[in-house]
């Protein structure tokens, strides 16, 4: 390849609806938009979604498979494989293990040896609801095809580096990129902060502990839940808003939940929104209460924003928070009431002083620019 010419990096995604991977994604390409030295594509296995859409609006091409069942797989490895042919990219990079099992394996099959796998999960839990049956039966072909098919496995969390190459994963492939943060949008600004809580009816000076995430069993929305219960009986100031899709008055076994802990005046719950560092400047105390995670990302945008956080033991979570908050076991809402309410029964100040914190460790870790120079330079050193 001449030096002159764009490095064309074609990347395949299950899906781009609202989620960890696809918010990196888009990340990603956003950033590095002026950067001449490499040119994007995307390939949804499903459909466009709120994040095609806006990759579209920025030019980027997106082409999207609609492969909904297994049994449109092979519509959808042709149309790959016309995708690769057509465009023949030097790097493909895959999302997960759906588009690392059919984007690596058609690549390879083309000739294309630079493939990049994407890992986003750091444990695959026992009761068949942490991810899909095929994401499942995805990963246990990707085990042996590891060794052969990619060139380098990406990992967002060492926490995933480690229990997949425990798994069998070919160990000597696997390195870790975590996500990254465009800090510039995170400020907290009082008059959104005013903004959001008058929309939302809550008063100026009670404190609001949020929560965003959709509605997963691996999210653990009841774990919040249940120590919501336990903060309001202790505080009568505090208010506790979630936001993410699913979560809203439409889901009726989320509200009936929310109904028997005797604080449903309490509760907000806005949906899935596309305003998080608005959402944010409204908050006071950030909750991640997962079972399960790798990189949340939530978490890191709630730091970015200057919030002390409270989070469960998952993933790369306390590696990602240092003294920018609270760790707590999983599963465990009497642990997670307590640490809530350490920084609800703190000053101001001292939660203020926390929250800086935490934005200073996503300044000098997990910043955008830093996340995107790394996988610059994992394309230069593949080419």
């Amino acid at each position: 390849m001449k030096k002159e010419s764009k490095i064309k990096v074609l990347h395949i995604i299950s899906n781009l609806n609202v989620g960890g991977a696809e918010i990196a994604l888009k990340r990603l390409i956003l950033n590095s938009k002026n950067n001449k030295q490499f040119y994007y594509e995307v390939i949804t296995l499903t459909d466009i979604g709120s994040i095609g859409v806006e990759l579209q609006k920025m030019n980027i091409k997106v082409y999207s498979l609609k492969m909904y069942s297994i049994v449109k797989i092979i519509k959808a490895l042709f149309h790959i494989k016309s995708i690769i042919q057509k465009n023949k990219p030097h790097i493909v990079q895959t999302w997960m293990y759906h588009a690392d099992l059919l984007g690596g394996v058609m690549a390879r099959l083309l000739g294309c040896r630079r493939v990049i796998w994407g890992i986003r999960n750091s444990d695959i839990l026992s009761n068949n609801r942490g991810i899909s049956k095929s994401s499942k039966w995805a990963l246990k072909f990707c085990i042996p095809l590891s060794h052969f098919i990619p060139y380098k496995i990406v990992s967002v969390s060492q926490k995933g580096k480690i229990y997949h190459a425990n798994k069998g994963y070919a160990r000597r492939k696997l390195i870790v990129i975590p996500n990254g943060y465009n800090i510039k949008k995170y400020k907290r600004d009082s008059n959104i902060r005013e903004k959001i809580r008058k929309l939302i009816s809550v008063p100026s000076n009670a404190l609001i502990i949020g929560s965003i995430g959709r509605f997963n069993s691996y999210k653990d929305p009841y774990n919040f839940i249940l120590s919501a219960k336990i903060v309001a009986a202790k505080n009568n100031s505090t208010f506790f808003l979630m936001a993410g899709k699913n979560i809203d008055l439409n889901n009726k076994l989320m509200v009936q939940m929310i109904e028997k802990t005797g604080y449903a005046d309490r509760f907000r719950l806005l949906g899935e929104r596309n305003d998080i560092p608005d959402i944010l400047s409204a908050v006071d105390i950030f909750c991640l209460h997962s079972r399960s995670e790798a990189f949340p990302n939530v978490l890191g945008e709630a730091m970015s924003a200057s919030l002390p956080s409270v989070v469960t033991d998952v993933g790369d979570a306390k590696r990602i928070l240092g003294r920018g908050g609270i760790v707590v076991p999983k599963k465990d809402a009497n642990a997670l009431a307590q640490g809530l309410l350490t920084f609800v029964h703190n000053t101001e100040d001292s939660r203020k002083l926390i929250g800086k914190i935490a934005r200073t460790r996503i300044i000098q870790n997990y910043t955008i620019d830093n996340v995107q120079q790394q996988y610059n330079n994992l394309y230069k050193n593949i080419i």
